[in-house]
């Protein structure tokens, strides 16, 4: 294992993440967007057909409250969305792409289209199969660490809260 980190395979993945986002900034700054708003554009392009809300966006990008929260006001501030509260729970908000959003589609796709052609020239078929599935064990390995360290944190928080009411009861 300290073999594969010796070679620098997280050093590299986390290289060509950064490269990725440099480029798809540049890209899209034609747009109007960055990276990060091309993302949420993308999602609601291909949800379009269906009420979308923000918690819905935010889940499927796995992106924080606050994130979510920054990106929607900029995308709406810069006319590619509306946001309206939820009548039934003021929680919740509907997102929806306006005339000004919808027109950047083929922009983005366009754009997107090319930094994939450009990122994965030379590889194969074969390749790009092989990559996915190590990429694919990479995210899995990382989201049952994210799993067991939540689940500790909620062990621990149980054991204090125990100890506190234990704590009281004494008192």
């Amino acid at each position: 294992m300290s073999d594969q980190y010796e070679k620098g395979v997280l050093k590299v993945l986390r290289y060509v993440y950064n490269q990725m986002e440099r480029c798809r900034n540049a890209d899209f700054d034609a747009l109007g967007i960055t990276s990060s708003q091309a993302s949420v554009m993308m999602f609601l392009f291909k949800n379009r057909k269906h009420e979308v809300t923000q918690q819905s966006v935010q889940a499927a990008l796995l992106l924080s409250h606050p994130t979510i929260t920054g990106l929607m006001k900029r995308l709406e501030a810069k006319g590619f969305i509306t946001r309206k509260n939820s009548p039934a729970d003021f929680r919740c908000k509907y997102v929806k792409l306006t005339k000004k959003g919808c027109d950047i589609e083929r922009g983005l796709k366009t754009n997107m289209k090319r930094m994939q052609d450009r990122a994965l020239v030379g590889l194969s078929q074969e390749e790009l199969d092989n990559l996915e599935k190590s990429l694919c064990v990479i995210a899995e390995n990382l989201r049952k660490e994210e799993d067991m360290l939540a689940a500790e944190r909620i062990i621990q928080d149980i054991k204090e809260r125990t100890k506190e009411e234990e704590k009281e009861e004494k008192d």
